[in-house]
């Protein structure tokens, strides 16, 4: 049997689920062979960081293209003639746990040649790598240093992560002991002879290619982690109590017990308190009912006009920074028009023109339709009002103006609204209400990584295409917003009339 990075992968990414690497090794009968886009999706971002530390780095030695067969023993020949620089590089340890022999394959991006030793580094579409905020890394990185140990007799002298920004970061060496116990973890939960439970969240489980699977055996036994924003300790702690069902919950307590409920949280447990319970208490009763429920009297501007506003952008990336590539806009109302904005490149030149060509098109809509709502999804709109604005600076005060006017949809969703759903995500709100996309197969991730694949393509026609399926992809999103807002209007006006 084989141990290697991608099982460690497999149980962070996209979340922490020690179900996911049992599935991994006994996938249902349906999905054998199944992959995930997250995972050919995050693969292809990080090769773009990897690219960029591969072309600052003198004269690599590329072992990328070398046979399965052929590289351990010429990775190890590389390491006795101490090459400065090698990519891609392989090596193997029998390891013996619970009398069976695992074979260990380590492969780190980089391994540098200094003179008290090598240095393993890895590359990651990351801003901050931590034991908590990117375990998968850390793990990897702390396996194949031992591994390294095993093999070679010493230990590397360093940990590296090459980050989205372009700055070097350190991680610590293993600690005696941990590596060994964190592997035994991974081996049992690929051996376990039954499927483990973990809870399901839709955010959590959102990129996950067992998704469907694992939240059909919710559904079917009415799991409490149906029950949206609980945490996984909570949720393991009310079944430890009995409480298995969405059913249950109200059954066996009130808003007061509830309250008092206590569940773990890093070193001592803390109740639940007033606010959250009444509001597990009220998703409960909105999902056993079918029904959505107004918490409060929500106050919508009184408007003829709205504009739909969704933005898409690169993440920083070493030596650039995070850029909007497609100013998303669509009025709608008394006048319905599209006022879409997509940049062909990213230099700092286009990034300029297309700022101010948003703000052109906003100073023109203000002028001839007056004030209106901003109308938006999530924060990511503001903040990158505020990072244009101090990168470029205003025009006419028009990037204020639409401050003044922005209109978190999900927020004011979320603040006054019960919905029987898993999720206040737009993709899963619009589907409750009707709307149907041309584009089922499209997300955020894939916007960004098809934009990346569109400028560095020499393909005009490639890129056209490209270009075209993302505008459309946005459009879906302006448009899923303006259904999701004139249902929630009508809701407003039922729930007034009765």
């Amino acid at each position: 049997m084989k141990l290697n990075s991608t099982h460690i992968h497999s149980y962070f990414k996209p979340s922490r689920c020690q179900r996911r690497v049992y599935l991994m090794e006994h996938p249902p009968a349906s999905m054998t062979g199944a992959e995930s886009d997250y995972y050919a999706h995050a693969e292809e971002v990080d090769y773009h960081v990897e690219r960029y530390y591969y072309k600052r780095l003198n004269n690599p030695l590329d072992l990328s293209k070398t046979t399965p067969e052929k590289i351990e023993k010429v990775s190890l020949k590389a390491f006795k003639r101490r090459i400065p620089v090698i990519y891609k590089a392989a090596i193997t340890y029998e390891w013996l746990h619970k009398n069976q022999r695992i074979t260990l394959e380590a492969n780190p991006d980089f391994t540098l040649w200094e003179p008290e030793g090598y240095v393993l580094r890895y590359c990651r579409m990351a801003k901050k790598v931590t034991r908590d905020n990117h375990g998968d890394i850390f793990w990897i990185a702390q396996f194949h240093a031992w591994v390294f140990y095993q093999k070679m007799g010493i230990w590397p002298i360093r940990l590296e992560v090459g980050n989205a920004t372009g700055r070097i970061l350190e991680l610590p060496l293993p600690e005696e002991g941990v590596v060994e116990k964190f592997l035994g973890d991974v081996m049992q939960w690929r051996q376990s002879e039954s499927l483990p439970y973990h809870p399901v969240s839709w955010t959590k489980c959102q990129s996950c290619l067992f998704k469907d699977y694992c939240w059909q055996i919710a559904e079917s036994v009415n799991d409490i982690a149906l029950v949206p924003n609980l945490e996984a300790k909570l949720i393991l702690s009310l079944r430890k109590a009995g409480v298995m069902t969405v059913a249950a919950l109200p059954q066996t307590f009130d808003i007061q017990t509830l309250s008092n409920f206590t569940f773990p949280t890093g070193q001592v447990d803390q109740p639940v308190g007033k606010t959250k319970a009444e509001s597990m208490l009220q998703m409960a009763n909105a999902m056993l009912s079918g029904k959505p429920l107004l918490k409060k009297d929500p106050r919508l501007p009184e408007t003829p006009y709205w504009m739909m506003f969704d933005l898409e952008a690169v993440p920083a990336r070493p030596g650039q920074p995070e850029k909007v590539y497609l100013w998303g806009m669509h009025l709608k109302g008394q006048h319905d028009e599209n006022l879409q904005l997509i940049s062909t490149t990213l230099n700092r030149q286009a990034d300029r023109d297309n700022w101010f060509a948003f703000l052109e098109r906003c100073h023109t809509v203000f002028n001839t339709y007056g004030e209106m709502p901003f109308v938006h999804w999530g924060s990511f709109e503001a903040y990158c009002l505020k990072l244009y604005l101090k990168r470029f600076g205003d025009r006419h005060g028009v990037a204020q103006r639409i401050e003044r006017n922005l209109l978190d949809l999900f927020q004011v969703l979320k603040n006054t609204t019960v919905i029987p759903l898993p999720s206040y995500s737009l993709k899963v709100i619009e589907k409750y209400v009707g709307f149907e996309r041309s584009d089922q197969d499209t997300g955020g991730y894939w916007s960004v990584v098809n934009y990346l694949k569109s400028v560095n393509t020499k393909n005009v026609a490639r890129r056209d295409e490209i270009m075209t399926q993302l505008l459309t992809y946005n459009a879906s999103d302006l448009e899923a917003m303006w259904q999701v807002l004139c249902w929630f209007e009508d809701l407003i006006q039922d729930f007034k009339s009765t």
